[in-house]
């Protein structure tokens, strides 16, 4: 008997965003989608966290929305993800954490 096993991109990461508050829920879910699979990833998951204050301001921002993703995606390809996530202006931070297996 074969055993069937879900083929995967890459390594499995979570991705938190912290995102402007004047993109809204969809956008700001797309924009991020769309980058991670620019770069060749796959979304598993997506969790909207919600409005959340800072704790100190970014960019004059003193609150935001915190957007939480189950990422797949090369590992040669998270310097250049990281790069584009620094270029989007209406995404304030990106925490990228791999999960251990």
């Amino acid at each position: 008997m074969s055993e069937t096993k879900q083929e995967t991109i890459g390594q499995i990461y979570e991705l938190l965003a912290i995102v402007r508050l004047n993109v809204l829920q969809k956008p700001a879910q797309d924009l991020i989608k769309k980058l991670v699979e620019d770069a060749g990833g796959k979304v598993n998951e997506v969790d909207f966290w919600g409005k959340r204050e800072l704790t100190y301001m970014i960019d004059r921002e003193e609150s935001a929305n915190y957007v939480f993703f189950g990422i797949e995606l090369p590992k040669e390809k998270v310097a250049s993800l990281k790069k584009e996530f620094q270029r989007e202006k209406d995404i304030l931070r990106v925490m990228l954490t791999k999960v251990e297996e």
